[in-house]
């Protein structure tokens, strides 16, 4: 079994990031989006070519919970590469206030 993240589009709590980041947003580097997983013909175009075959895709609607709090979900989303790039290239205060 193999778990991915839908599209984008799908996950609330990603275009919020994005919102919260403004133009400092930044798009993933190309071949390094984790949604693009979400299509599954893309995915299964992968694993094909790794020699998986009879693959079954299903949607699986369950919350992400990166901690129990604003305090413990904050470091993990700080963490996120396109979230890091995007605090760094703001001042400081610009970053405070985004964060």
């Amino acid at each position: 079994m193999l778990l991915v993240w839908q599209r984008q589009e799908h996950n609330e709590w990603a275009r919020a990031i994005d919102a919260a980041l403004g133009d400092a947003a930044q798009p993933p580097q190309p071949g390094a989006d984790p949604f693009s997983l979400g299509d599954a013909e893309a995915t299964a175009g992968i694993l094909e070519g790794v020699g998986f075959d009879e693959m079954r895709f299903e949607d699986v609607h369950e919350p992400v919970l990166y901690g129990h709090d604003l305090d413990g979900a904050l470091p993990f989303v700080r963490g996120f590469q396109d979230t890091s790039a995007a605090l760094a290239s703001l001042s400081d205060r610009e970053a405070a206030r985004t964060v």
